[in-house]
């Protein structure tokens, strides 16, 4: 049934269903900060569809240590970066050299969140996936803006 849900869209969706309010949030967060990045109204679709995507497909893993802002925010130089991304916590100290638009773009953004920026820059699913290897937390749940729990958006979001 999830499943199911995940391939309508909102407007589909029977209307006695029911969203859980911490999710909402997390999704009106999403799709703010794709309205903020298109370009034009035509674009802002696509631009919700693909940040809505990336939300939906990047599960939370609950064995990863969570961090505050405050942690991440001390690892800010080119020996010790960290960033967020997605309320995701990444090391990038050993990617600074290779970053193929130069080191100073991610510094910039070193031990904050660089969630919009990331968007910003349109990278691809390439981008996403390289990401991975430098994972190592999640931010607390209290500071988290795009998950609001430990599971993903669309699991066992809905009732009816």
């Amino acid at each position: 049934m999830v499943s199911l849900y995940r391939s309508m869209s909102v407007y589909d969706r029977p209307a006695t269903t029911t969203v859980d309010p911490s999710l909402a949030l997390s999704a009106k967060a999403a799709v703010s900060a794709a309205l903020r990045l298109a370009l034009s109204w035509k674009d802002a679709a696509a631009a919700v569809a693909k940040v809505t995507t990336v939300i939906n497909t990047t599960p939370v893993t609950p064995a990863l240590p969570e961090y505050s802002l405050s942690e991440v925010s001390a690892h800010c130089t080119s020996d010790d970066c960290w960033l967020v991304i997605y309320d995701r916590v990444y090391d990038v100290t050993n990617f600074l050299n290779e970053h193929p638009g130069g080191e100073y773009i991610i510094l910039e953004f070193a031990g904050r969140d660089a969630t919009i920026a990331f968007r910003g820059t349109r990278h691809g699913k390439d981008s996403y996936q390289m990401l991975e290897k430098y994972l190592i937390g999640d931010l607390i749940a209290s500071e988290r803006l795009y998950r609001t729990s430990t599971t993903s958006p669309t699991s066992n979001s809905f009732s009816s």
